[in-house]
């Protein structure tokens, strides 16, 4: 009898080695799940996007904001909300200035570049206003 019990595994051992190929089973697994997430990463992040966006329709407000940059966008869609009537002023924020348009009329900011591109689309110039600590410099540059 005692040959027997040396030869046969005891339940200590087949619960170890059950244990391990568990423990394996769901490492290769959890592997297969991130390979999986990582190839198909690109619709994944689509689809959590699509979840974000609000698709609200417009409606009326007192202000329209245009933030600095995309001054070939953003500009032409305020002065289209003014043009329909669903806003009664436009606010152009002041950005930093870069440094060529901080020596003068050469290259105009972006600021000043979203204003003029207000006013040629037919905003009047009493319906602009600026905002912004830059709007406070500039006064100050001008009054000295």
């Amino acid at each position: 009898m005692t040959n027997i019990s040396r030869s046969t595994p005891s339940a200590v051992q087949l619960r170890g080695r059950l244990f391990t190929g568990r423990r394996i089973a769901v490492i290769l697994l959890l592997a297969a799940v991130v390979a999986g997430v990582w190839l198909q990463r690109a619709p994944l992040l689509r689809g959590a996007a699509n979840l974000w966006i609000v698709s609200d329709r417009v409606t009326q407000s007192d202000v329209v904001a245009v933030v600095g940059g995309d001054f070939e966008g953003r500009p032409f869609v305020a002065a289209e909300l003014y043009k329909k009537g669903l806003v009664s002023k436009v606010l152009v924020s002041q950005v930093a200035e870069t440094r060529p348009s901080e020596i003068g009329t050469i290259i105009p900011g972006h600021s000043e570049l979203n204003r003029r591109v207000l006013l040629t689309l037919g905003v009047p110039d009493e319906r602009l206003e600026c905002s912004g600590r830059q709007t406070e410099t500039r006064t100050m540059k001008q009054l000295l």
